[in-house]
């Protein structure tokens, strides 16, 4: 028996053709809260994630210690724009030595510093 294969390829813009409650679509990593390809679905309101990619999204930006807003801002977008709940880690300049687990709130960005494992 023939198994069938889907061929879905990945968009960088959400559809916005006959939009219907609970409607799926594969996106390429550009409006998903980790930055890697994953599904999303329309709740009547809003494209939201709906798992399957538990990566999180990171960044290797130059940034002091601590990183301030705007660093974040410019590493991630707005905290507005990623949204509340967004999560991502920043791994100072590519480096082992300042590490940051950063949330947004949806209005602003908070950061914890991490402690390297010895």
């Amino acid at each position: 028996m023939a198994q069938a294969h889907l061929n879905i390829t990945p968009l960088a813009t959400p559809p916005t053709d006959n939009l219907q409650t609970n409607h799926i679509y594969l996106d390429d990593g550009t409006n998903t809260a980790s930055g890697y390809p994953g599904w999303r679905r329309y709740t009547g309101a809003a494209w939201v994630d709906i798992g399957g990619n538990n990566r999180v999204k990171t960044s290797t930006a130059n940034v002091t210690n601590p990183p301030t807003a705007a660093e974040l801002i410019s590493a991630f977008g707005a905290a507005a724009t990623v949204g509340a709940g967004f999560t991502a880690l920043v791994n100072d300049n590519n480096g082992d030595a300042n590490n940051y687990l950063v949330i947004s709130n949806g209005t602003s960005y908070w950061y914890a510093t991490l402690t390297k494992a010895t």
